[in-house]
């Protein structure tokens, strides 16, 4: 029998609200943000990690303006964490 570890770190993205309108042109509903867009990554921690760890974090966006949209890109970051010893 198999045994499942929990993973040693689990992020949940959170970000601001989006405005919401349904979008005539392309027939479906779009969320989007005016102004900066804020993104929260809470870092829940098992008890088995320590020490150094870097996080891999990636953001896919697009751009628009009223006119034209740019192709959407990913932006690859990374999050240094230090993690104390659990005891």
């Amino acid at each position: 029998m198999a045994t499942i570890k929990p993973p040693a770190v689990v992020i949940n993205a959170v970000e601001s609200p989006p405005e919401k309108i349904h979008d005539a042109r392309f027939g479906l509903d779009t969320q989007f943000h005016t102004h900066a867009l804020t993104v929260r990554l809470p870092v829940h921690v098992g008890a088995q990690a320590s020490g150094s760890r870097v996080i891999p974090v990636s953001v896919r966006f697009q751009l628009c303006s009223e006119h034209e949209c740019q192709p959407p890109r990913t932006v690859h970051l990374t999050a240094p964490v230090d993690v104390a010893a659990n005891g």
